[in-house]
């Protein structure tokens, strides 16, 4: 704790010496951007082998036990369904549109229909609902999947910004 407090002084220190504030200000921007797209990045790649590994158990039963994708199969996609009825009906389908109509009807009225499309909750039933469709032996992509998980990670780093930050458009 008393690390992050010097750091943070630190970073305070040298931050308070720059005197062109339009250069303060947009660096104040962009450090959300640059925290966002590093927690994407990793998220996508994290998301690309955990997708993989559902690809690995697939071909593992086919290869030993295919009479096995029988019963696998419809189980998976019922429970991929289930899981997300239950947790985010909005999370269903390929992730594009959802972040279309997100963009497009994004503004403070209707900040709650965005909260539904993109979030936390989307990203871990997304994630969780496509690898059990991938184990299953669904013919599904991790790209729309990725785009919406993407645009999550955006909108919380977003939220979590204090108020007096310097804010972009959404």
């Amino acid at each position: 704790m008393k690390f992050i407090n010097w750091l943070r002084l630190q970073l305070k220190r040298s931050f308070d010496r720059i005197r062109n504030e339009n250069l303060k200000r947009n660096a104040l921007q962009a450090i959300p951007f640059w925290c966002a797209s590093i927690i994407t990045g990793l998220a996508a790649v994290l998301y690309t082998r955990l997708f993989v590994a559902a690809e690995d158990i697939t071909t593992f039963v086919f290869n030993h036990h295919a009479w096995l994708l029988f019963i696998l199969s419809p189980v998976c996609f019922l429970f991929a369904w289930c899981l997300v009825q239950r947790f985010s009906p909005y999370s269903r389908g390929s992730g594009i549109p959802q972040v279309m109509a997100a963009i497009q009807i994004s503004s403070p009225k209707t900040s709650g229909i965005v909260d539904k499309l993109l979030g936390l909750r989307i990203i871990v039933v997304k994630v969780c609902s496509s690898l059990v469709m991938a184990i299953g032996g669904g013919a599904i992509g991790r790209e729309g999947p990725t785009i919406q998980i993407a645009t999550s990670v955006y909108k919380i780093v977003y939220q979590l910004l204090p108020k007096w930050w310097p804010k972009i458009a959404k």
